[in-house]
């Protein structure tokens, strides 16, 4: 999980874990969504891009099956806008131990988001299963 944006030919991560898994396998991936979003964050942890759902699902049905593929992280959109594209500095964290109100807020929120899918996020969650139908 939050791998594949860090690898530079991702098509090629894409069917080196396709080689690796059964038919039918079970593939699970998280990645960070939507490249409006791309700032400093991103450039701190070594990022190539983020992905849409159409660009994520296009570079994964040659080789998989797309079972689910969902947005998380809508209530973390103004953040990653505000400290990552438009500050450019890094995202206020808590001290060990203490939440702030805000932090406190925003797991509530992510708490909802887990039950209900939401049409934008800042990652990409999905779940695909290996085509069987392809020589190994």
């Amino acid at each position: 999980n939050d791998v594949l944006e860090h690898i530079k030919n991702d098509r090629a991560a894409l069917e080196k874990i396709f080689e690796l898994l059964k038919p039918n396998g079970i593939f699970s991936l998280s990645v960070p969504a939507l490249q409006w979003l791309f700032g400093f964050h991103d450039e701190m942890l070594g990022h190539y891009r983020r992905y849409n759902r159409y660009n994520l699902s296009q570079k994964l049905s040659p080789l998989f099956t797309l079972r689910k593929c969902r947005y998380f992280g809508t209530c973390l959109i103004p953040i990653a806008l505000l400290y990552s594209r438009w500050l450019r500095k890094p995202y206020p964290v808590s001290q060990a131990g203490k939440q702030s109100l805000i932090s406190q807020l925003l797991g509530l929120l992510l708490a909802i988001e887990r039950k209900i899918s939401l049409p934008i996020g800042t990652s990409l969650l999905s779940l695909a299963t290996a085509k069987d139908n392809l020589t190994k």
